[in-house]
């Protein structure tokens, strides 16, 4: 399973919620070790256990496992906001203002908790999932495949033919064509995918697994993720 650090910086709900989740954990951790007599056991291991779970979901990111994974991360999740929630209420009506701001700092991570909850347990084509990046990773085997294997040659279709097709003037063209659902843009490190438009219509050239091998109407030929595509045109 490939590492790829630029999924981090390219999902936008993990940037946010990491960074307010983080942002609380430190004003919580930094308060806790100000007024150390008043903090619990239980908190400090929470305060532990919070950049473990960090940890944890950044490895799924960049191994692109958050679908394979989620029903763990939701478990880590659920652990987590059990316990933070019952240090917000153990601190939060204290006369001591740093003792104070440890609930405080862990509002925030519970809230960050829940986006994820939501995001997780939404599932893989739903809005928030495909923001966090949840959809790839279930296409990823035909990917890594087609990179062992290498790509099969295919014998290009008549560019006139090829626009017949996507314009739909043949009535069995519809069995052939996909129209995209997202756009896409290819990886830059592989060169068998293709980018394409949001509502762009490419021919189907081989349908089997996750990675459909399409051909645009410009005679490019590459794989494109069937989860971004719809036979319904």
């Amino acid at each position: 399973m490939a590492m790829e650090p630029r999924r981090l910086y390219s999902n936008p709900v993990f940037m946010a919620t990491m960074i307010f989740m983080l942002g609380g954990w430190i004003v919580s951790t930094a308060c806790a070790f100000q007024k150390p007599a008043y903090v619990a056991g239980s908190t400090w291991f929470i305060l532990v256990y919070i950049p473990l779970f960090a940890g944890v979901l950044i490895w799924c990111i960049m191994a692109n496992g958050l679908n394979k994974y989620r029903l763990a991360l939701l478990t880590m999740i659920a652990m987590t906001m059990s316990q933070v929630i019952g240090n917000i209420g153990y601190y939060i009506n204290s006369e001591v203002g740093a003792v104070q701001a440890i609930s405080g700092g862990l509002i925030f991570v519970q809230i960050m908790l829940f986006v994820w909850v939501i995001a997780l347990g939404s599932g893989p084509g739903t809005y928030l999932a495909d923001l966090c990046g949840m959809g790839m990773d279930a296409v990823e085997t035909r990917h890594e495949q087609v990179m062992k294997m290498g790509m099969r040659k295919v014998t290009a279709t008549p560019t006139t033919h090829l626009r017949q097709l996507i314009s739909g003037t043949s009535q069995a063209a519809s069995l052939f064509r996909a129209k995209a659902l997202y756009a896409y843009n290819a990886n830059p490190d592989d060169p068998n995918e293709v980018s394409f438009a949001k509502d762009e219509v490419m021919a189907i050239v081989d349908s089997n697994g996750k990675w459909w091998q399409v051909q645009k109407a410009d005679g490019t030929v590459g794989i494109a993720p069937s989860n971004y595509l719809s036979t319904n045109i």
